[in-house]
C-alpha cells in the first residue's frame, strides 16, 4: 500500500492578532484538495468503461495541462511513445 501523508492542518486564527477576523471558508476547490490528500486509495475509469467523459483529460485540464497531455496521448496513438 502506498500512503502519502497529508499537510497539518492550518487554521486562519494562527495569532492573537487574527482574534478578531472571519473564520476561513473552504472553497470548494480546497475541500477537494483536502479530501484528495486524505484518502486512501483514488480510482480512475481512464478508458470511458463506466463514464462517458475521457478522466484523464478532464483531470488533466484540471490541474491546468491538458494541452501537454492531448501531445503524449496524440504520440501513443500514433506509435510514436516509447514506454
Amino acid at each position: 500500500m502506498i500512503r502519502i501523508a497529508a499537510r497539518p492542518a492550518t487554521t486562519s486564527l494562527s495569532t492573537h492578532a487574527d482574534c478578531h477576523t472571519t473564520p476561513h471558508i473552504e472553497t470548494p476547490e480546497e475541500r477537494t484538495r483536502r479530501i484528495w490528500r486524505g484518502a486512501d486509495a483514488v480510482a480512475f475509469d481512464v478508458d470511458s468503461t463506466v463514464c462517458q467523459d475521457e478522466a484523464i483529460d478532464e483531470l488533466a485540464n484540471y490541474l491546468g495541462v491538458g494541452e501537454a497531455v492531448a501531445n503524449v496521448t496524440r504520440q501513443a496513438m500514433n506509435g510514436n511513445a516509447r514506454f
